[in-house]
């Protein structure tokens, strides 16, 4: 998914669910991702995800936590399937047995909540609070 948008047209809220954080596309999906996983009996399936900002040339990992020393992002396309992965980026990959008890699409929003209030954010003329930058959550499912 992409959004697009002059500054301060609702991109953000629209993505991350506003100040509360509860009900934007993000929070929707993974609560779809898990309900799928119930119900196609994907017990064997694992999902996964980093989140990335892009700011001019630099990668900045949301999801490290500031007392872990940074490592260098790089951008890799495998070139079996044609992905591209951010490799040395924070991954959150809870067991698929966490994932699917009861509220287990927790562990992905209480992370991804943690990146969203991570993100570098200035004044611009437009907007008080502008990244200035692109948001990148990839989720990965593997069988």
């Amino acid at each position: 998914m992409f959004a697009y948008g002059t500054t301060g047209s609702g991109k953000t809220y629209t993505v991350s669910g506003g100040a509360k954080k509860r009900n934007g596309i993000i929070q929707q999906t993974v609560r779809r991702i898990r309900q799928k996983f119930i119900d196609a009996k994907f017990f064997k399936s694992k999902l996964s995800c980093y989140m990335i900002q892009l700011y001019k040339s630099d990668i900045v990992d949301l999801l490290r936590h500031s007392t872990i020393l940074p490592v260098a992002l790089e951008v890799i396309e495998d070139g079996r399937t044609g992905l591209i992965e951010i490799k040395g980026a924070t991954l959150i990959q809870p067991t698929t047995k966490d994932f699917l008890a009861e509220n287990g699409e927790e562990i992905f929003i209480k992370a991804i909540n943690t990146g969203l209030d991570n993100r570098l954010m200035r004044a611009t003329n437009a907007n008080e609070t502008s990244s200035r930058s692109h948001l990148v959550i990839s989720f990965v499912i593997t069988y």
